[in-house]
C-alpha cells in the first residue's frame, strides 16, 4: 500500500467536495428507496414467505446447521475477535515493540485511519442496538402469520405500543458491515480501490443478514437499513473528520 508521506492525515480531505456532495446525494436516494421498499412494497413479505413451509408451519432453514454454527455464531465470534484485535493493534505503543518489529508498525496515516475504522464500527454496533432497543419491530417467526403471537406492521411505520419486538434494525449484519470502514486506508490515494473495500464490507454484512433472513430472523428492510446506516456513518466521517464544514 502506497502512501503519500508528505501530507498531514489530520489536513488531508478523504474525499473531494464534488465526491462528497454525490455521496450524500446517494445516500437521499437510498433512504428513500428502503423505505418505499419496506412500506409500498410487499417484498419483505414475499421473501419470508418463500423460505417458510406452510405445511410444517415454519422456517425451513431455522436451526440449519451452516446458517446458525457457521453465519451466525461462528462468523460473529471470528469479527469480535478481529475488532478486538485490531483495537489492541491501535492501542499499542510503538516503544514496546521490540526493535526489529517497529518496522512493520503502523505509519501515521495507518494509525490515523484505523483509529477512525474502529471508531465507525463501535458507533455504528452501538446505534444499531440503541435502535433495535426501541424498536417495537417484530422478527418474522414472531409474527401471527408465521406461528407467533406478534401482528406486523412495515418497518417504517411505528406499532404496537408495549410490544417487545426488538429486531430492526438487523444487528448480525452489524458485526461485518463495520469492515467496509477499512476502505479509509485506500483514501484519497486509491479511491477505486477504497470503492471495491466498502463494496467488499457492505457484501459481506448483506452475506450475514441474508442469512438470517433465510433463517426467518429478518426481513430484507431491516438489512439494507443497517447497510444504509453504516454508509451515513462513513460519509459523516468524510464530512466531519476534517472540519471540512
Amino acid at each position: 500500500m502506497v502512501i503519500n508521506m508528505n501530507s498531514s492525515p489530520h489536513k488531508q480531505a478523504w474525499v473531494s467536495t464534488s465526491v462528497l456532495l454525490q455521496l450524500w446525494g446517494w445516500l437521499c436516494v437510498a433512504a428513500v428507496a428502503i423505505v418505499v421498499e419496506a412500506n409500498l412494497t410487499p417484498l419483505d413479505l414475499q421473501l419470508a414467505d418463500a423460505v417458510f413451509d406452510w405445511q410444517r408451519h415454519l422456517f425451513r432453514y431455522q436451526h440449519a446447521y451452516f446458517l446458525v454454527s457457521v453465519m451466525h455464531e461462528g462468523v460473529k465470534h471470528v469479527l469480535i475477535a478481529w475488532l478486538c484485535l485490531m483495537l489492541a493493534l491501535w492501542l499499542y505503543p510503538r516503544q514496546w515493540l521490540p526493535i526489529g518489529l517497529r518496522r512493520y508498525d503502523l505509519l501515521p496515516q495507518q494509525r490515523h485511519a484505523l483509529g477512525w475504522v474502529l471508531a465507525l464500527g463501535l458507533v455504528n454496533s452501538a446505534l444499531v442496538s440503541l435502535l433495535k432497543s426501541v424498536m417495537p419491530h417484530a422478527c418474522p417467526w414472531a409474527l401471527s402469520r408465521y406461528g407467533g403471537n406478534q401482528p406486523w406492521a412495515p418497518s417504517f411505520i411505528w406499532h404496537g405500543h408495549g410490544l417487545a419486538g426488538h429486531c430492526f434494525p438487523a444487528g448480525h449484519a452489524t458485526t461485518a458491515l463495520w469492515l467496509s470502514g477499512f476502505c479509509l486506508f485506500f483514501l484519497p490515494h486509491a479511491p477505486r480501490r477504497a470503492w471495491r473495500v466498502w463494496l467488499l464490507g457492505l457484501s459481506l454484512g448483506a452475506a450475514l443478514g441474508i442469512a438470517q433472513q433465510v433463517r426467518g430472523a429478518h426481513f430484507l428492510s431491516h438489512t439494507l437499513t443497517s447497510m444504509w446506516i453504516v454508509s451515513a456513518l462513513l460519509v459523516c466521517i468524510f464530512t466531519f473528520s476534517k472540519a471540512r464544514l
